[in-house]
């Protein structure tokens, strides 16, 4: 079940064969809204007062029975209030988000 329509898939490799895919299609999807934006302004004759554009987001996670998970509990020099805050070379497993990032002039 996701929680958020950012949400993509879960792989165990930062080299997944589908990152360099999901970026594309992340630049492809922001250079089509830059177009869809600069012919809205131009049809209405009004600056729209932000930009909107796609970002790809990587989250480490922990999983079951990592080695490092001491690291993050209760009193670990890493304890974080956010789970989404692991660093990449403690993580058994990445999500990938395809998040919309607002940009206003």
């Amino acid at each position: 079940m996701t929680r958020t329509s950012a949400y993509l898939f879960t792989t165990d490799k930062l080299e997944h064969v589908d990152m360099d895919m999901v970026r594309r299609d992340a630049r492809i999807k922001t250079l089509m809204q830059r177009a869809k934006e600069l012919q809205q302004e131009s049809e209405t004759g009004k600056v729209l007062p932000y930009r909107k554009s796609y970002r790809v987001v990587v989250r480490g996670r922990l999983g079951k029975n990592n080695p490092n998970a001491h690291l993050y509990r209760q009193g670990g020099p890493l304890k974080r209030y956010s789970s989404h805050e692991i660093r990449h070379e403690h993580a058994q497993r990445f999500d990938v988000y395809l998040r919309t990032v607002y940009k206003y002039r």
